[in-house]
C-alpha cells in the first residue's frame, strides 16, 4: 500500500554491509569430529560438546550433514543443567542453509527447534514442553532476510574466505529462534596452544547485535558483551578456542581432540 502512493521506507542500514560474497576457496571440509571444553576463565569446567561436520548427509548427498552434542558439566550443572541436540543441513556447492532443528533440555522444559531456509525467509516452528505434566505450546516465527545464515553455514562461509589480516565479514546469522547481525574482523595471525598442540592461527573478534524481528532494527545484546576466536590456518580451519565475555562472566570454548572421519 504505501509503494502505492510513492511511499517507501528506508531499509536498515545494517543490510546494506553484509557480506554477500561467494564462497572462498577454502569450500571444502575434511569431514572430522570436534570435541570442545567450556569453562568459566579457563580454570572451572562448564561444559562439553561434540560436532561433526564435513560429511554427506546419506539421503541428501548434496548436502552436507552437521551434528552437535553438549551438555553443562561440573559445577555449571549443578547450577544450571542443559543438554543440547542440534542437526544441520548445508547446501555443499553454495554454504546455504536448508533445515536445522535442535533439542535443548533443561531442569524444568524441553525446547524443540525447527527452521526452514527458503524464498528468502526463516520459518521456525518452537515447541516448548514442560518436563514436569508433558504440557507445551508452539510458538511460529517468520524472519524475512534473503542472505540469512544458520550456525553451521555461518562456520562453513567464513571459514571458505581468504581470511586475509584486516578484513571484515558481515553476516546475518538465525542460530535458533532469532536472528543476529555479526561482525568478524581479522585482527591477524599468531601461534595459538591448545591440548591438541601449537599451531598457526588466524584471530577474529566478533560483535554481535540482536535483529529485531519486528522493525528490523539492531538491538544490543547484553548477553555476549565481545567475543574472540582463534581459526586454525590449515585444511580443517576450525575454530581453536573462542573466548566470549557474557553475562556470567568470561567464558571459553577450546579444542581438546580431533579426529578425522568418513566422508
Amino acid at each position: 500500500l504505501p509503494l502505492a502512493f510513492g511511499v517507501t521506507e528506508a531499509l536498515p542500514t545494517w543490510m546494506s554491509q553484509v557480506t554477500k560474497l561467494q564462497p572462498g576457496k577454502f569450500q571444502k571440509v575434511p569431514p572430522c569430529e570436534l570435541v570442545y571444553n567450556m569453562s568459566w576463565n579457563g580454570i572451572v569446567k562448564a561444559g562439553e560438546a561434540k560436532l561433526q561436520l564435513g560429511v554427506r548427509d546419506p539421503k541428501e548427498p548434496n548436502y552436507l550433514l552437521g551434528t552437535c552434542e553438549g551438555k553443562s558439566a561440573g559445577l555449571a550443572k549443578r547450577l544450571w543443567y542443559y543438554k543440547l541436540l542440534f542437526r544441520s543441513q548445508v547446501d555443499s556447492d553454495s554454504l546455504r542453509p536448508v533445515y536445522f532443528e535442535s533439542t535443548e533440555t533443561e531442569k524444568k522444559e524441553k525446547v524443540f527447534t525447527k527452521s526452514w531456509f527458503a524464498n528468502g525467509k526463516v520459518k521456525s516452528e518452537e515447541v516448548t514442553q514442560k518436563r514436569s505434566d508433558g504440557k507445551s505450546k508452539t510458538k511460529e516465527r517468520v524472519f524475512a532476510y534473503e542472505h540469512t545464515h544458520d550456525l553451521l553455514s555461518a562456520v562453513l562461509f567464513l571459514r571458505s574466505l581468504p581470511l586475509d589480516n584486516g578484513d571484515q565479514i558481515n553476516m546475518v546469522i538465525h542460530p535458533s529462534n532469532s536472528a543476529y547481525f555479526a561482525k568478524f574482523r581479522v585482527l591477524g595471525r599468531e601461534k595459538f596452544t591448545t591440548p591438541i598442540g601449537t599451531q598457526n592461527a588466524i584471530k577474529l573478534d566478533i560483535q554481535l547485535n540482536k535483529i529485531d524481528r519486528d522493525d528490523l532494527q539492531l538491538k544490543s545484546y547484553k548477553k555476549m558483551k565481545k567475543a574472540t576466536i582463534w581459526i586454525s590456518e590449515d585444511a580443517y580451519r576450525m575454530p581453536l578456542e573462542i573466548r566470549s565475555e557474557v553475562f556470567i562472566g568470561s567464558v571459553r570454548a577450546t579444542l581438546e581432540a580431533r579426529k578425522p572421519l568418513k566422508p
